[in-house]
């Protein structure tokens, strides 16, 4: 019996069953599971020392000598998410619009917008 187990490994053929296969998903699925359970809790722990000690979640990370996922590029679906895009300041939900740059004079300087007559 173990003969055959190993002269099959030395091959390098091994057949998976579709039971094995099903049992590793089930156990990855509950991994992940418990993976993205602890996450949670390891976030809510440190929202409330971050408010409690009035420190940045950056500099905290830093002076506990914590770790996090993003920190060692491990991520549950092996891919890092993609990046939001930046808000600017105070426009929070609005992203900011890439706008045309103003022409420059003959010094490069850019042109001030002209405020137009408004006559009626």
């Amino acid at each position: 019996m173990m003969l055959e187990k190993l002269e099959t490994l030395r091959q390098g053929t091994r057949k998976v069953t579709a039971e094995d296969l099903a049992k590793v998903e089930k156990g990855l699925t509950s991994a992940k599971g418990e993976w993205r359970k602890r996450k949670r809790m390891f976030s809510e722990i440190m929202r409330t020392l971050e408010e409690q000690m009035d420190k940045k979640f950056k500099k905290l990370k830093k002076e506990i000598g914590v770790e996090t996922d993003s920190d060692v590029e491990m991520y549950l679906d092996g891919k890092p998410p993609p990046k939001p895009e930046k808000e600017t300041k105070g426009q929070k939900g609005k992203t900011k619009k890439k706008t045309k740059k103003r022409p420059k004079d003959k010094k490069g300087r850019r042109r001030k917008k002209r405020k137009r007559d408004q006559r009626t």
